[in-house]
């Protein structure tokens, strides 16, 4: 099910062919340890999975994202984007980093931060935007059913580029 949220609901099959790919890598290089980038936390989410269900001795580790000085998540897709575009972009990761420090003030408020982040995120073409549980990735209806983890997470267009960014909130 994780695979059919978030960017895999508007990407079928993006994900099964992410989780063949390195299903086979792994039964090649036989690694013990594996980082992926929590940019990509919905992929890192699925080949936790992966490795869990077909019993794969290796450690998956969450490498945090990389971030710009301006706090843009690093991205080899951020080359297409001009300066224009790049500066639109930057509203990912601050409405973000603005939806968690909002979090802990508005725990009970969930209707406002949705609310706060969609209007944060103003004028891009969002594809998501929302609050999720970080270990099913199921969009939140209620704080209180969720622990230890919320993600926040965004996917967008600027220039017809498609970016995604996320934070983790405990």
């Amino acid at each position: 099910r994780i695979s059919e949220l978030l960017c895999g609901e508007f990407r079928p099959g993006h994900f099964e062919g992410v989780a063949t790919v390195v299903a086979k890598l792994f039964n090649i290089v036989a690694p013990d340890v594996a980082v992926f980038g929590e940019k990509d936390f919905q992929q890192l989410q699925v080949i936790r999975r992966l490795v869990r269900d077909l019993d794969t001795p290796v450690e998956i580790v969450g490498g945090p994202t990389a971030r710009a000085d301006d706090g843009l998540a690093l991205s080899s897709r951020n080359v297409r984007l001009s300066a224009t575009g790049r500066k639109e972009a930057l509203k990912i990761s601050q409405a973000l980093l603005k939806a968690k420090r909002d979090f802990s003030r508005y725990t009970q408020n969930l209707p406002f931060l949705k609310k706060q982040l969609t209007t944060d995120l103003a004028p891009l073409q969002v594809e998501y935007a929302s609050f999720y549980d970080a270990h099913t990735l199921e969009e939140i209806e209620d704080f209180s059913k969720v622990k230890p983890q919320v993600l926040i997470a965004v996917a967008a267009f600027v220039e017809g580029v498609r970016l995604v960014d996320n934070v983790l909130v405990t």
